[in-house]
């Protein structure tokens, strides 16, 4: 297992009590299994203001891996995640929307 640090920023951010949270997962571990693991760590509200009603990332959050973009549509894919814990960090950003 490996302990990962989950930053969360604007309104995500503003939704759940802590700005970052940590989580331990297995060395390789799939987006949705990452998400589940957040929302049982994080409660509803993360789950409300980050997922839709069939678990998929909203449009407007992006996820980043180690400073590489998820791929919101592609929750199967598998991340593997090595080195120390200060290493491995995940950010959970919402965009903008509109023009």
């Amino acid at each position: 297992m490996v302990k990962i640090t989950v930053n969360f920023y604007g309104v995500v951010k503003a939704t759940l009590a802590e700005p970052r949270v940590e989580i331990e997962m297995p060395e390789v571990f799939s987006v949705r299994q990452l998400l589940d693991s957040l929302r049982k760590k994080c409660g509803e509200k993360f789950a409300e203001s980050v997922v839709d009603e069939y678990g998929i990332p909203r449009p407007h959050v992006r996820m980043f891996i180690n400073k590489e973009v998820v791929d919101n549509y592609n929750l199967d894919s598998e991340w593997k995640i090595s080195g120390s814990e200060a290493e491995s960090s995940i950010l959970v950003l919402p965009t903008s929307e509109g023009g």
